[in-house]
């Protein structure tokens, strides 16, 4: 994209244009530091939270996150209760499928009904929302830490949507107090390509540091015809400002433009013959037969453009107070295009135009009385539709071009709106370290009014209600308000300097799903001959409640720790899209359900240069209850592990270094799945097996830290199923699946001067 690179080229420049004339600066440490038990151990779990929280620091994500260094969920594949999958090879289709999680934590999807990725934030806000292109619009040598929350969720954590499931969170890397230069060239299997580049100014006399990047990244499909992204441009900025000692003033932003052909689902019968089916992708050529050509590779594709701000405000009220405020802004636009085999009585293909904003703020008050440490805050977040979907059209296949053939879908709706204040305290007594918090969280969903497409012309979305649309009152719903407090309680105990019990329970939430009504629209002669109304489907929906107990502990030497937990979890108004057998529809319901399970991770410096990390878990997750349906059918699937949820997981890395030179192999072990609620649909356990090779140079012919690397993937080209495109409820033969990469090799070179 010229205008992105002309734009952000000339920050970069510049600021590495400072770096390289600048005077060094005196070496400050940054506020906050990622812990780990040695160097060799980036990986860092619970050294004093009550909950469930594991960390990456930076080495551990640029080892585990992969050469693509631009999807966090790829970051954490090797930890526990973890499940990430991906239908390429270097995490970057991070929107394949639209709208599904490609990643469970402790079996539960990461995503929120309506808004997919939305366990996310940076700097614990909700900038990474979907649908859309927001799932990964970071470069991740722009992140200083990833942090996995899981079970019971601080009241200033998980942001957003829901936080059911836990909550990931990015941590920005500092401008650096020193200037710097950082470029980075991979290659790879696949016609992968990927160019890094960031500058540092150091600090400058105004106690002003800035950083600037810009990344480019393409790749081809490793099955099929198009790219996975044809193209990513990316770039990011940074600001810190001091104002003496008691005020400090930050600013990111970021501008990501991509665009991505999809990988072509398999079917039940197709994934159960992976030897003969692993290649099989969209079509590369048009055949002039329309219900062929829907799989057509560039009518199956996606491009998005998103631009993300935020700021953090510092203020030091006092010696023992803080006064913190962080808005935010996320603006994404873009488009999907979708061969369906029906769409409006005829094969056609769907484009789904999404230009939409989110804004918020998050304000928090520290201090600090009677022995005991207080936090304030209020989270404020508004945001444009979609989801639900605000307009469809279709499109008839015409040779090797689309014929518009009307608006599949038309609406206008209010804002989805968030009101959240909390407070915390936390204090000391003794050996016993306790915390508490209360949250309240007010969710206003959007009105939808719906308007009957019939003679509407091919125009755009803002202009199509000049030609004055009628509205659709059956097809219409009006806003809905919950509210719902969230409890939290932690305590730690310490046995020893280096050893501690810990325990925590609190209450998360999922907001009300939205997906009742791109569902009615779909199927509305079904509904309509049943007799049953949009307004009663909304009606039924509500948003989820888990109530979560965690009891675990951390033993850590000088070289090791072991950081083992048991957990238990109860869910009330879970969204389960049900099939109902007397309308022969699936839709959104409610029901119960319970997670339960074991994990455990450790780390261990072995000898010399040697270093360890493990992790194992055991997952299990069910529904609670039979299903019974708006036409009275029941579904029998009680007790029943959620589809694409193992209950056994094993990861293995180890890294040895023998002066310049370091080996690090891995290890993913998956136990078996199902592709549907009932279980019938059974994939097979397996083994994923990396390497890493790696060279270090200080000082490379006096300019700088020189690193070569390469990377193999998949070494033993291992066929697998991958993506389980099925939410938790899915029936027998309609969950699609997208089977995992083969064998890649990948070359990396980087100069930091």
């Amino acid at each position: 994209m010229r205008y992105l690179q002309s734009l952000l080229l000339p920050l970069v420049g510049l600021v590495a244009a400072n770096a390289v004339r600048a005077e060094p600066a005196i070496q400050e440490l940054p506020p906050v530091t990622v812990t780990a038990t040695a160097e060799t151990l980036p990986v860092s779990a619970n050294e004093q939270d009550a909950g469930t929280r594991t960390e990456l620091g930076p080495a551990a994500i640029r080892l585990f996150g992969g050469p693509g260094q631009t999807n966090p969920q790829q970051a954490l594949q090797y930890l526990p209760s973890v499940n990430f999958q991906s239908a390429d090879p270097y995490g970057l289709s991070s929107n394949q499928p639209p709208g599904n999680p490609s990643m469970r934590i402790r079996g539960r999807p990461t995503s929120s009904p309506g808004s997919p990725h939305s366990l996310r934030t940076v700097e614990d806000l909700p900038l990474t929302g979907a649908p859309g292109g927001g799932a990964a619009i970071y470069d991740l040598e722009n992140i200083q830490a990833l942090t996995v929350y899981k079970g019971a969720m601080l009241p200033d954590k998980g942001l957003g949507f829901g936080n059911i499931a836990g909550n990931i969170n990015l941590r920005m890397r500092r401008p650096d107090e020193e200037p710097g230069v950082f470029l980075k060239q991979d290659f790879g299997s696949f016609d992968f390509f990927r160019t890094f580049l960031r500058g540092d100014s150091g600090r400058l006399p105004s106690d002003t540091r800035l950083f600037g990047s810009y990344s480019y990244t393409t790749a081809d499909k490793w099955r099929g015809s198009g790219g996975s992204p044809d193209y990513r441009h990316n770039g990011g900025f940074g600001l810190t400002q001091d104002f003496g000692e008691s005020v400090k003033l930050e600013l990111f932003g970021v501008v990501n433009d991509q665009k991505h052909h999809d990988f072509r689902p398999l079917t039940e019968i197709q994934a159960r013959q992976l030897g003969r089916f692993n290649d099989f992708d969209f079509n590369s050529r048009l055949s002039g037969n329309p219900a062929r050509d829907i799989s057509y590779y560039d009518f199956n594709r996606q491009a998005f453009t998103d631009a993300s701000v935020f700021a953090n405000l510092e203020i030091k009220t006092s010696e023992t107070s803080r006064l913190s405020l962080k808005p935010y802004y996320w603006h994404d636009e873009g488009f999907y295009l979708l061969g369906m085999p029906m769409l409006q009585g005829a094969p056609g293909v769907r484009r789904w135009d999404i230009n939409h904003d989110l804004w918020g703020l998050l304000g928090k008050f520290d201090f600090k009385g009677w022995d005991t440490d207080f936090t304030l805050g209020y989270w404020y977040h508004e945001q444009e539709p979609p989801g639900p979907p605000t307009s469809w059209k279709a499109y008839r296949i015409a040779g090797d071009d689309l014929r518009f053939a009307g608006w599949a879908l038309l609406n206008k709706q209010s804002h989805h709106i968030f009101h959240s204040p909390f407070v915390a305290v936390h204090r000391q007594f003794g050996s016993a370290d306790l915390s508490a918090g209360l949250r309240y969280v007010v969710q206003q969903t959007a009105s939808i009014t719906s308007y009957r497409t019939a003679n509407l012309p091919d125009v755009s979305y803002s202009e199509v209600f000049d030609y004055r649309p009628a509205v659709d009152p059956s097809a219409s719903v009006g806003s809905r308000r919950f509210s719902d407090w969230l409890p939290y309680f932690g305590a730690t105990y310490a046995l020893s300097e280096n050893h501690s019990l810990r325990f925590s329970y609190g209450r998360n939430f999922n907001a009300m799903p939205l997906h009742q009504y791109p569902t009615y629209i779909m199927s509305r002669r079904a509904f309509e001959a049943a007799g049953v109304t949009l307004q009663q489907l909304w009606n039924q929906q509500k948003p989820g409640q888990s109530d979560n107990f965690d009891l675990g502990a951390r033993f850590s030497g000088d070289n090791w720790f072991v950081a083992p937990t048991l957990y238990y979890s109860t869910e009330r108004g879970k969204a389960v899209t049900a099939f109902d057998p007397e309308l022969g529809v699936s839709y959104y319901q409610t029901a119960r359900a319970r997670a339960y399970g074991a994990e455990i991770d450790a780390g261990l410096d072995l000898l010399d240069g040697l270093s360890l990390y493990g992790a194992f878990s055991y997952n299990r997750y069910e529904l609670s209850d039979d299903i019974r349906t708006a036409g009275n059918a029941l579904l029998r699937v009680a007790g029943h592990q959620v589809p694409d949820s193992p209950e056994v997981e094993g990861k293995l890395f180890l890294t040895y270094r023998l002066g310049n030179f370091s080996i690090s192999p891995g290890m993913r072990y998956i136990g078996e799945r199902y592709g549907d609620v009932e279980n019938r649909m059974r994939l097979p356990s397996y083994a994923i097996a990396d390497l890493h090779l790696n060279y270090e140079h200080k000082k490379f012919a006096e300019m700088g830290d020189l690193n070569l690397g390469l990377s193999f993937l998949n070494v033993f080209d291992k066929q697998y199923i991958a993506v389980v495109n099925a939410r938790d409820d899915q029936r027998p033969g309609t969950t699609t699946y997208y089977p995992g990469a083969p064998l890649t090799v990948v070359g990396t070179v980087s100069l930091r001067f």
